[in-house]
């Protein structure tokens, strides 16, 4: 895992799969990219944010190179634990001190 800036300036998390490096394969075995903005109450029409707090958007992209077996089962199991994890104790924590916002997946 490690932090990324995305060009347009917001936070993002890189989390890189990895094998025992071969002569025929490197180390990296794919991944996904997490990035996540502040959405504008602009963004919306009138009445679709009723109770507008603040608005992250999780984005979550396949890293697929290096990748010689799909490996999307494993990809959605760790993107939804990713958002069950915003929901619960820690990640509802650190929502709150870091902006006040609250998940409502």
């Amino acid at each position: 895992m490690s932090p990324v800036n995305m060009p347009d300036g917001n936070p993002a998390v890189k989390v890189t799969f990895l094998r025992k490096k071969t002569a025929e394969k490197g180390s990296m075995d794919g991944g996904i990219l997490f990035a996540s903005c502040l959405v504008s109450e602009e963004d919306y029409e009138d009445g679709e944010l009723d109770n507008y707090k603040k608005n992250i958007q999780l984005t979550a992209w396949r890293i697929t190179e290096g990748q010689t077996i799909s490996k999307v089962f494993s990809e959605k199991q760790i993107i939804l634990a990713f958002v069950k994890g915003l929901a619960e104790g820690k990640g509802e924590e650190l929502l709150k001190n870091g902006g006040n916002a609250e998940v409502d997946s």
